[in-house]
């Protein structure tokens, strides 16, 4: 659990409002109202996803300005501003994460099935205000796999088929 809770670090790249993706394709090209990222995983497993609505015209544009921003983060990191950026992100909203009685009940949940200490918010609080840029970048070059990724897109096939063939292989999935 605490892999997944520190992992969030990363989000920088695209989860939130200040983020690269977007800063990009929001307030820059126009392609999208938003867009999200971020890692989920429990003890055995995880992926890292990004998700975005984008206008149907954009589609290619918007995959393309994904992967030359992933590109750029893989390569380079994250800056120091946005890893301050995201740790008072972070911080700053833990208090909403246990407001509702169903969101206490998975606080309540998860200390007991990871057998965590009571005061493993404070040892998570810890370990994010640890972070470096370092920490950070390695987190996300060993668990971001570009070469291996699924990209999923609803469409309209007849006018994106062809434009995505530059991604790689197009399979249809037909739903019954």
């Amino acid at each position: 659990f605490m892999f997944r809770d520190t992992l969030a670090s990363v989000k920088q790249l695209v989860g939130l409002k200040a983020s690269r993706l977007n800063l990009n394709l929001r307030e820059d090209k126009g392609y999208t109202y938003g867009i999200s990222s971020g890692f989920n995983g429990n003890d055995t497993d995880g992926s890292f996803t990004i998700y975005a609505s984008v206008k149907g015209e954009a589609t290619d544009s918007s995959l393309t300005q994904i992967f030359l921003e992933l590109e750029d983060y893989l390569n380079d990191g994250i800056t120091e501003e946005e890893l301050n950026f995201t740790k008072n992100s972070i911080a700053n909203s833990d208090a909403l994460r246990y407001e509702t009685p169903r969101q206490k009940a998975r606080f309540l949940s998860r200390i007991q099935r990871y057998n965590l200490d009571q005061n493993y918010t404070t040892q998570q609080r810890d370990i994010l205000q640890g972070f470096t840029t370092d920490d950070i970048h390695e987190i996300a070059k060993k668990n971001i796999d570009k070469e291996n990724m699924v990209i999923v897109v609803v469409g309209n096939k007849y006018s994106l088929k062809e434009k995505l063939s530059k991604f790689g292989k197009v399979q249809e999935i037909k739903l019954k």
